[in-house]
């Protein structure tokens, strides 16, 4: 039963692409946001650290009216040192711009930076080719026309990374266990949920070839009993060929269905006019619209101006299903026969339409969806059919990514009949 399986995997394949990738696009966005974050909380515990250091050697700055002065006893020295893992620089500047004190090669903060005194501040730079961060603060002094002492303390980002990689390791290793088990857990859903539906079809398909598989038994049983005659005979026979088309009818109707699902990106297309296309359909359907005594006819523009991107096999099939629909639910009688019409109209620009009315019934605004369904067939009604050709229009029809609607044909009279109308997008769009 590849078919079904077919089937399966298709709607499986197309629920999970839905529901995985935003999940696996959501991924990388989080990865990126989590670093953010991290490389933020890394940040303050060091940067702390570094304007406490710069408020303690801003306390050593001394000045007076003549100059400005600046000593770090040997045990500050040794403290400001004792970080194994990054390297730590300090800078000290007098009013004058001279060196009290440090490494003079540390960057000065931005000229045209606003100048407040006694204000903690912090930035980004570079030393050596190698990136650090910046503490630093202007110090008042008392010697006049003087700019305030400037006090820097650096150190390069060495233990700020270790510590944002331990945070990003602790948020995203358990995300990385919980994605494949979330996909599994996806997954397990989806085939436990999807199986009714595969078995519900698998139901349906079987009901529909267990009909005329009895009749075909019973009618067999019937013409081999010893007292059968030569009328029982023919009888039986008669009965047995019509249960043997409504077999393979149901039978061709599920393989046009597995191709039309089937059919995807791949599918070969081509320049085809959807007017000859219809013709074509229309007349190979006319001896049975004559066995009917159903008017069967075809409105259109003529042969190659009706031009479209599309399968002529998939179009085709479909045509013949709209039109095979509307002769099986239109009722016909010598002195009111039923009429069928087949159109297409519209134009490339705005895009082709195809039409298939009938004087039918017509279908009420209830079930115009459910038709759709497989092996659907609206109540009270007892036509003969698969139940599957309107599912394979909706189905090449997507393929194709026209749209399917339904509408009275004669809204205003009894029976009002129904419409089908297949609109395919502009030429424009589909190339």
């Amino acid at each position: 039963m590849k078919l079904f399986q077919g089937r399966q995997r298709s709607l499986f394949g197309e629920i999970l692409d839905w529901m995985l990738t935003p999940f696996l696009l959501l991924w990388p966005i989080t990865f990126g946001l989590t670093w953010l974050v991290a490389e933020g909380i890394a940040k303050v515990p060091f940067d702390r650290s570094l304007q406490q250091s710069v408020t303690v050697l801003a306390q050593l700055v001394q000045s007076d009216e003549q100059h400005v002065s600046f000593q770090l006893p040997a045990t500050a020295h040794l403290i400001l040192h004792a970080d194994a893992t990054d390297t730590v620089y300090y800078q000290v500047l007098g009013g004058r711009s001279e060196l009290l004190g440090g490494d003079a090669e540390l960057p000065l903060p931005q000229d045209d930076e606003k100048l407040i005194t006694d204000e903690l501040r912090l930035r980004d730079d570079n030393l050596n080719g190698k990136p650090i961060r910046v503490a630093y603060m202007w110090v008042r002094v008392q010697a006049p026309d003087a700019r305030p002492a400037l006090v820097q303390v650096a150190e390069t980002l060495e233990k700020r990374s270790v510590l944002a990689r331990e945070i990003i390791r602790g948020v995203m290793l358990p995300l990385f266990v919980i994605l494949p088990l979330s996909v599994l857990l996806v997954w397990l859903a989806l085939t436990r949920g999807i199986k009714p539906l595969n078995e519900l079809f698998l139901a349906d398909a079987a009901h529909q070839l267990k009909t005329p598989l009895a009749g075909l038994r019973m009618q067999a049983d019937l013409a081999q009993r010893s007292d059968a005659n030569a009328q029982d005979l023919k009888q039986s026979l008669k009965q047995i060929g019509r249960a043997s088309m409504r077999a393979t009818h149901t039978v061709n109707q599920l393989l046009a269905l597995a191709r039309a699902e089937s059919s995807g990106v791949g599918m070969s297309m081509q320049t085809c006019d959807l007017s000859v296309l219809t013709m074509e359909v229309v007349k190979d359907s006319l001896p049975r619209a004559m066995e009917l005594r159903i008017d069967l006819g075809f409105e259109g523009p003529e042969p190659q101006h009706a031009l479209m991107p599309g399968n002529p096999t998939l179009i085709k099939e479909m045509v013949r299903n709209l039109i095979e629909n509307a002769l099986n639910y239109t009722p016909s009688s010598d002195t009111h026969p039923g009429v069928v019409t087949a159109r297409v109209c519209g134009d490339a620009n705005s895009g082709w339409r195809l039409e298939v009315e009938d004087s039918g019934p017509g279908i009420p605004a209830a079930e115009r969806e459910r038709v759709f369904e497989p092996f659907y067939r609206a109540l009270g009604n007892e036509v003969d059919g698969s139940g599957l050709g309107l599912a394979i229009v909706i189905e090449i029809a997507g393929k194709h990514h026209a749209s399917v609607t339904v509408s009275d044909t004669r809204p205003d009279h009894k029976p009002p009949g129904a419409r089908f109308s297949v609109s395919f997008q502009p030429v424009g769009n589909l190339t």
